[in-house]
C-alpha cells in the first residue's frame, strides 16, 4: 500500500512529469488545463477501521469542475464537486499570499503533486463512516495553502466507481499499449474503447435492477444459528426486466425465466466479465513489454488489483461478506504472551496456569464470564493435543482463527525466528479471520481446526525432524490461508456455472488458487505483511511451498499426491528409513500433512467429529439447492436426498482413511487416530443422520 497514481491520455501528465514551457502557453486557460489533468489517486490508511481508502481526484471538463471522491472499494463512495467558482477563489488566495499570479497549470500541478506525495488526509466524523473531511495540501513556490471538503456519502456505488475508476485505468492501459502500436491497431483499439463505453452505458441504464438484486439476494447470516440463510431467487414487478440475478464468488448469473434451455447461454451477459478480461491481458502485455517504469508499475498496480477486485461483480457476493474485523480480546493476548516464553515452551514447568492472576487479568475482559475460570485455561492448555475443541474456542472468545494462530506464532517462536512484528501479526489474523465467510463449514473455525492438526501432527507426530524454520513458518501460514475468502461452494459449482474466477485460473485449482493469491494480496500492505522481514532467497522458499501446499488440498490433485508419496515411502520402507531430506520430499510430506489436517474430521473423538459432519451436509446441501436454482447439474450427495451417513462413508472409505493410513507408514505415531476413523465409521452403520444427543456436552 502506499501508492499513489495517475491515470489519464496525456501521456506526459500521466507520467507526473511537468508540461514544457510551451505546453504552459498552450495550456492557460482554465478549460485547457482542466481538461489535460489526469485522475490522480493515492491510498490512505484508516486506523481505527483497520481500512483503506483509495482518494481520488477527477477532472469533469464539461460541467468544470473537480471531482474529489474517497472508497474503501467495498461498499462506501464518498464525493464532493469543487466548482470552477471556488476553485477560483482557492487560486485568488494563494495569489494574495504570494503576491503574484498563479497560472491554472501551475495550480492544477499543486493538486497533482499533492496526491503524489500523498499531502492528503482522510477524517471520519463517526464510527459509522457515514460522512467524512478531506484535507489537501497544495505547495506552490514554497507557498502552503489547503483545500478542506466535507464529502457526501453516495449510493449509487457501482456506477460512479465504473466511471471514476474503471475508465480511466482502460484509458490507462490503452494508452502504454498503443504507444508502438500500428495505426491501423490504434484505429482498432479506439473502436474498442467505443464499444467498452457503450456497454458501460447499458450498465448505468441496468444499475436500478442491479441494485435491487445485490441487496434482495445476497446471503444473509443469521446470527443465532450462525448459518447461511440459502439464497432465494425472486422476482418483483418493480424490475424493469424478466431476468433475476444471483450473487456468488462467480460473476452476476443472469437467468431468462421464458425459455429454461437459454439459461446457461445467458448466465455471462453482463459486459464485466470482457472488461476485467481486457484488464487483465492488457495489464500482462505492458509488463511483459516493459511500457512502464518501475515507478509506474509500482503505483498502478496497486490501483489496477482494487478496482479490478471492485468492478468483478460477481465479487458482490464477498462485499455482501464485507470484511469487518473484530475487537480483538487484548487480555487474551497478554495471557497467551505470558504463558508462553520466546524457547516456545510454558513459562510454568508444570503445565499449569496461575489460576487465580489470570482471572485478575481478565477481569475487565469482554470475555464470558461464565466460562472464564477454567475453561478458557484448559482450552489453551489443550492445544498440544488431539481432543482441542475449536467450537468452544469459538463460543468462549468468538476468535477461533485468531486465538488459535497467535497461540501457535508465540508457542513455535516464529515471532522472534523471524522477526514479526506483533502489531503486524495481529493485523495480519484479524484480516484474514475476517475473510473467512461465514459458512456452516468452510469458515475461521475450520481453518483452526486445520492449523491445530497440522501442529499436532509436526510437533507430537514426529515431522518436526524433517523440517526448517522456513517450512514451520509456511506450514503455519498455508493452514491457517487455506480456505481464506471461501464463498461456500466448490470448485466444481465454479466451473460448471462460468465465474469469473473459473476463467481467471483456467479451470484449474481455482479456489485455491484464489485462497492463495487473496492472502499474499492483503500481505502487499507493509501494516499486515508478516513476511517482510525475510530474505528474498527465505521469501521465495516459504511462498513456494505455501503454494504447494494450499494446492494440495484441491481433491483434483489428490490421485497424484497420493501416487508420489505412496512410491515414496513403500520403496524406501522395505529396505531402511524413509529420507525426507531433499527440498522437494519434504513439500511432499508437508502436502500430506495438510490434505490429512483438512480430512481429519472423521479422525477426531466422535463428539467434535459429528459436529464437523452435520456442519459439512449443511453446506453441500445448500450449494444443491443454488445449483437447482440455476439449473445447473447438482453435484453428487447435494440433492438433498442423501443421508449424512451415506456421504461420510464415502468420504471415509475413499479419501480419509487411505490418506491417513498412507501418512502413517511415515509416521507412526499418528497410528491412535486410526481407532478414532474406525469408531466413526461403525457409528454410521447404526445411524443415518447424527443424533443430537451424541454432541451434547
Amino acid at each position: 500500500m502506499g501508492s499513489a497514481c495517475s491515470v489519464a491520455d496525456s501521456t506526459n501528465l500521466s507520467n507526473g512529469e511537468s508540461p514544457t514551457n510551451g505546453q504552459k502557453e498552450a495550456q492557460d486557460s482554465f478549460e485547457q488545463m482542466l481538461a489535460s489533468m489526469p485522475n490522480v489517486y493515492t491510498d490512505l490508511s484508516i486506523p481505527k477501521f483497520n481500512s483503506i481508502f483509495y482518494v481520488s481526484c477527477n477532472p469533469n471538463a464539461p460541467t468544470e469542475e473537480l471531482l474529489i471522491t474517497a472508497s474503501d472499494i467495498k461498499t462506501k463512495l464518498f464525493e464532493r464537486a469543487i466548482s470552477r467558482k471556488e476553485l477560483s477563489e482557492l487560486k485568488t488566495n494563494l495569489e494574495q499570499k504570494m503576491g503574484s499570479s498563479v497560472k491554472w497549470g501551475m495550480f492544477f500541478s499543486a493538486i497533482r503533486d499533492a496526491y503524489y506525495k500523498k499531502s492528503v488526509t482522510l477524517a471520519f466524523e463517526d464510527s459509522d463512516q457515514t460522512s467524512c473531511k478531506i484535507n489537501i495540501d497544495l505547495i506552490v513556490k514554497s507557498y502552503k495553502t489547503e483545500i478542506k471538503l466535507k464529502l457526501k456519502q453516495r449510493d449509487d456505488y457501482w456506477s460512479k466507481l465504473f466511471s471514476l475508476h474503471v475508465m480511466p485505468l482502460y484509458n490507462f492501459y490503452h494508452t502504454r499499449d498503443t504507444q508502438n502500436t500500428s495505426e491501423k491497431a490504434v484505429v482498432h483499439k479506439d473502436m474498442e474503447l467505443k464499444m467498452l463505453k457503450e456497454k458501460y452505458e447499458q450498465l448505468e441504464q441496468k444499475k436500478a435492477q442491479l441494485m435491487y438484486n445485490s441487496k434482495k439476494l445476497a446471503p444473509k447470516a443469521n446470527v443465532a444459528t450462525n448459518k447461511v440463510a440459502p439464497v432465494q431467487v425472486t422476482t418483483n414487478k418493480s424490475v424493469p426486466t424478466t431476468n433475476t440475478r444471483i450473487n456468488t464468488t462467480g460473476p452476476i448469473l443472469t437467468i431468462k425465466k421464458e425459455d429454461p434451455k437459454t439459461k446457461r447461454k445467458d448466465c455471462l451477459s453482463m459486459p464485466v466479465l470482457p472488461v476485467a478480461k481486457f484488464l487483465i491481458e492488457k495489464k500482462k502485455k505492458i509488463i511483459k513489454g516493459k511500457n512502464m517504469s518501475d515507478k509506474e508499475y509500482d503505483v498502478v498496480y496497486e490501483s489496477f488489483n482494487c478496482v479490478l477486485n471492485a468492478i468483478n461483480l460477481d465479487y458482490a457476493f464477498k462485499i455482501g461478506n464485507n470484511r469487518t474485523t473484530k475487537q480483538y480480546n487484548k487480555e487474551v493476548v497478554e495471557y497467551l504472551k505470558e504463558k508462553f516464553t520466546s524457547s516456545g515452551t510454558d513459562k510454568n514447568t508444570s503445565g499449569q496456569v496461575d489460576k487465580k492472576q489470570f482471572e485478575e487479568t481478565v477481569a475487565n475482559s469482554p470475555i464470558d464470564k461464565s466460562n472464564m475460570k477454567q475453561t478458557i485455561i484448559e482450552l489453551f492448555d489443550k492445544v498440544d493435543k488431539w481432543n482441542y475443541d475449536v467450537f468452544k474456542i469459538n463460543e468462549v472468545v468468538n476468535e477461533p482463527l485468531f486465538t488459535t494462530a497467535f497461540t501457535l506464532f508465540l508457542k513455535n517462536d516464529l515471532i522472534h525466528k523471524f522477526n514479526i512484528g506483533e502489531q503486524n501479526l495481529i493485523n495480519f489474523l484479524r484480516n484474514i479471520e475476517a475473510g473467512y465467510h461465514n459458512n456452516p463449514y468452510h469458515n475461521a473455525a475450520h481453518a483452526a481446526d486445520v492449523l491445530q492438526s497440522l501442529h499436532y501432527i509436526i510437533h507430537k507426530g514426529g515431522l518436526h525432524q524433517y523440517l526448517s524454520d522456513e517450512d514451520l513458518l509456511a506450514a503455519t501460514v498455508a493452514a491457517i490461508i487455506h480456505d481464506f475468502d471461501h464463498p461456500g461452494v466448490n470448485n466444481s459449482f465454479e466451473i460448471n456455472a462460468q465465474t469469473y474466477l473459473s476463467i481467471l485460473y483456467n479451470d484449474r485449482s481455482v479456489l485455491e488458487n484464489h485462497h492463495i493469491a487473496e492472502a499474499f494480496e492483503l500481505m502487499r500492505n507493509k501494516d499486515l505483511n508478516i513476511l517482510q522481514s525475510l530474505s528474498e532467497e527465505q521469501y521465495k522458499d516459504v511462498r513456494e511451498t505455501v503454494i504447494q501446499m494450499v494446492l494440495s488440498t484441491d481433491l483434483s490433485n489428490h490421485g497424484a499426491i497420493m501416487a508420489r508419496f505412496k512410491t515414496k515411502v513403500e520403496k524406501e520402507n522395505e529396505s531402511h528409513e524413509v529420507d525426507i531430506s531433499a527440498k522437494d520430499d519434504v513439500r511432499l510430506a508437508l502436502q500430506m500433512a495438510i490434505k490429512v489436517s483438512d480430512a481429519s474430521n472423521p479422525a477426531r473423538p466422535q463428539q467434535l467429529y459429528l459436529k464437523w459432519a452435520q456442519l459439512f451436509d449443511e453446506e453441500i446441501r445448500n450449494q444443491g439447492s443454488v445449483e437447482k436454482e440455476l439449473s445447473l447439474s447438482v453435484s453428487p450427495f447435494m440433492s438433498g436426498n442423501t443421508s449424512v451417513a451415506d456421504l461420510q462413508t464415502s468420504y471415509i472409505n475413499f479419501i480419509a482413511s487411505p490418506t491417513i493410513k498412507l501418512f502413517c507408514k511415515l509416521l507412526p505415531r499418528m497410528k491412535f487416530v486410526l481407532e478414532h476413523l474406525q469408531a466413526n465409521e461403525t457409528y454410521w452403520k447404526t445411524h443415518s443422520h447424527v443424533d443430537p444427543k451424541d454432541i451434547e456436552e
